[in-house]
């Protein structure tokens, strides 16, 4: 296991580490910062968000890039959560329209199925974590679809109930 194997080497001595890596047979745990030996050494990267969570991915820029839209996401929710209650003038529908109560009747039940794709596609990542990173790059794309999906559901979802029972 190294821990910062990179932290206060010069050039050479980075580069003999490096070869030095690259033709160990064995297993080796990284950690560090230096993106750039990640990205050309590891064949697998383990990603952590701060929370306890874990995940697979196929090199660093991808789990960097999960890991900013996560912290985007988390920030888009505290803002909104913590924004304050505006009251419109403008008077709503107290009524769903027939196709909109069509809608709603269903709406849970297209969410549970949402929901249960998305538990299949996180089980699809894990499953494709050691299948090579292209197949755990259009696992984790489909992931992150039927994320998005669950997410425009109960907006929707949201959207219809507020419109009912303004």
């Amino acid at each position: 296991m190294l821990d910062e194997p990179t932290n206060d080497l010069d050039i050479p001595a980075l580069e003999v580490l490096e070869d030095s890596l690259e033709e160990f047979p064995g297993a080796i745990v990284i950690v560090s910062h230096d993106r750039d030996l990640l990205d050309r050494l590891c064949t697998e990267v383990i990603g952590l968000d701060g929370l306890g969570g874990s995940a697979m991915y196929g090199n660093v820029s991808q789990w960097l890039t999960a890991h900013e839209r996560a912290t985007a996401e988390v920030q888009k929710a505290e803002k909104k959560a913590n924004a304050p209650k505006t009251v419109t003038s403008t008077p709503k529908s107290k009524k769903l329209s027939f196709r909109e109560q069509q809608e709603f009747d269903q709406m849970e039940g297209l969410v549970l199925v949402a929901e249960e794709l998305v538990i299949e596609r996180q089980s699809a990542v894990e499953a494709a974590s050691t299948a090579g990173h292209t197949v755990l790059m259009d696992a984790c794309k489909a992931l992150e679809d039927a994320q998005h999906a669950v997410e425009k559901l109960y907006a929707r979802w949201q959207e219809l109930e507020a419109k009912r029972g303004a």
